[in-house]
């Protein structure tokens, strides 16, 4: 061994002992500082751990509140441009039932005006049903139908009450505000719930105001509590702020620890209201040898005024979170070190023999496999299945109106949630591949949709749309997945411009002022 390389090797090892023994003094500096900080601000650390703890539930009970009002936004809309017709009720079947159907929170909907007439749609015994109910002297005369399809009726019977939808606790004259009833049991199943409703009056109604309203169970909001993002440990609760009443999911990740929710959710709303009902605040109780504590958030959704109709709350017992703040602060920490140390020697022995650091891509779900999970979730809110590109089955010719048919559906998922097109794949989920439509080859049809896509909908957009080509047993399938845009997307039709929004399985177009108020409502324009 020259002397050259010798230096060069003792070299080498100095920077890497330097540099583990410099990681490994830094790791242990930090893990002091945590101990530190553990002993002397246990209580500050408590709240903190207890508002992460919160948040991370909230936020999903939240955007279930704000996707009730946006739907609650969008039929007032509607029915301010005179598309609903309570002398249509086929009409009105072909337009709810779909939403009944791709809302499974939703028990049934409502439409009622300030004469007394009122639809409503609900399910029994797995039948459509609607009670349509109209005045009839001091009494009210309910129709009811069981339908096997929006007009195809099975069976009809009627019933005379003193029913009267003006008397409902949904029942709201404050145009375009949007009222969530306290909890109450429902007329026609009696079971307990709350509805949420919005009313309008439009130019041509002679003064007669409209309500509509969507009623969703209280079992069906538990279900919400208890299926929450992180499922984060502790006990979900919300709480309606007019009545008091308290709707809680179940306890979970305690333990040991046994409770009688009812009685510590009360016991907390009422030690949080005797400390001024604050908001993020924690409060705490001793309750049954354990310390408990809880944290409250107001529910505000736009058009529901500055008072929220609802606070969410967690309460985690305090054994829980200390246990789980040494967890973090302690155990995790001694890991941390090992695996840093570990991870700092292969660094350095990469870096050392390659001179820099690998890259690993991001894995990606298999094409293949993703193409699968959408006809296996099927057509629905973020799915759409299209037979051909351009294609019309029936002529066997090619037509603008079917390129236009699923380019409505990309505009609408991009101004939505998002979701995917499959074009190859017929309504029932049975891929039929892109023969039909005579491409020369794979990547001229490709070319051709991004092409329309560009076209007709605009190249700026091309980073939220991914297109993918994927063959099942000797078949194409294109894959057109779209991101939710954070601006509008239009369909340039020659010079129109047409807006897309997408319910259930359905693209919906949007008129200009129905538009605006949907941009206002899902935050991609500001007031």
């Amino acid at each position: 061994m020259t002397k050259d390389s010798a230096f060069i090797k003792s070299s080498r090892l100095r920077v890497f002992l330097t540099a583990a023994a410099l990681l490994v003094g830094f790791l242990i500096i930090l893990a002091t500082l945590d101990v530190y900080k553990y002993l002397t601000s246990k209580e500050n650390y408590s709240a903190k751990l207890l508002r992460q703890i919160a948040n991370s539930e909230f936020h999903h009970v939240e955007a279930f509140f704000k996707k009730v009002s946006n739907q609650l936004f969008i039929i007032r809309d509607l029915g301010k441009n005179g598309v609903l017709s309570k002398k249509d009720i086929v009409g009105l079947n072909r337009k709810f039932m779909p939403l009944l159907k791709n809302q499974a929170i939703f028990s049934g909907v409502i439409l009622a005006d300030t004469t007394g007439w009122e639809y409503f749609l609900f399910k029994n015994g797995g039948l459509w049903t609607t009670r349509v109910s109209r005045p009839v002297g001091s009494k009210c005369k309910m129709e009811f139908t069981q339908w096997q399809a929006p007009d195809k009726p099975l069976k009809k019977w009627v019933k005379v009450t003193a029913y009267k939808p003006q008397r409902r606790p949904w029942f709201s004259l404050e145009d375009g505000k949007i009222k969530w009833s306290a909890v109450y049991d429902f007329f026609q199943s009696g079971k307990p719930g709350i509805t949420a409703s919005i009313s309008w009056k439009s130019e041509k109604s002679g003064g007669v105001i409209t309500v509509f309203a969507v009623d969703i169970p209280v079992s069906r909001i538990k279900r919400i509590l208890d299926t929450g993002q992180d499922k984060a440990p502790g006990l979900p609760f919300l709480l309606e702020s007019s009545s008091g009443k308290i709707i809680a999911g179940q306890p979970r990740g305690l333990g040991s620890v046994q409770v009688n929710v009812d009685k510590l959710v009360l016991q907390l709303v009422s030690k949080w209201k005797g400390q001024g009902a604050r908001a993020n605040g924690p409060v705490s109780i001793e309750y049954d040898s354990n310390k408990w504590s809880a944290i409250f958030l107001p529910i505000k959704i736009a058009g529901e005024g500055t008072t929220p109709c609802f606070w969410f709350g967690m309460a985690v017992p305090e054994g829980l979170i200390l246990a789980d703040l040494k967890g973090q602060l302690l155990k995790p920490d001694v890991k941390d070190i090992l695996v840093a140390v570990v991870g700092g020697l292969l660094l350095v022995g990469l870096f050392w023999k390659f001179g820099g650091l690998g890259r690993m891509g991001q894995r990606k779900v298999d094409p293949l496999m993703r193409l699968h999970g959408y006809i296996r979730e099927g057509e629905g809110n973020n799915v759409e299945f299209k037979s051909t590109v351009r294609t019309n089955l029936r002529t066997g010719k090619p037509g603008k109106e079917i390129e236009f048919a699923w380019l409505k559906a990309v505009v609408a998922f991009l101004n939505s949630e998002g979701g995917a097109l499959l074009l190859g794949v017929d309504d029932k989920g049975k891929i039929l591949g892109l023969a039909p439509d005579s491409f020369e080859n794979p990547d001229k049809c490709l070319l051709h949709i991004k092409n329309l896509i560009n076209h007709h909908i605009g190249a700026e957009f091309s980073n939220f749309i991914t297109v993918t080509l994927v063959e099942v047993d000797g078949r194409d399938v294109v894959m057109v997945e779209c991101s939710p845009s954070k601006r509008p997307v239009f369909l340039k039709i020659g010079k129109n411009e047409e807006f897309y929004i997408r319910t259930g399985p359905s693209s919906i177009k949007l008129s200009p002022s129905q538009m605006i108020s949907y941009l206002l409502h899902s935050g991609r324009l500001k007031e």
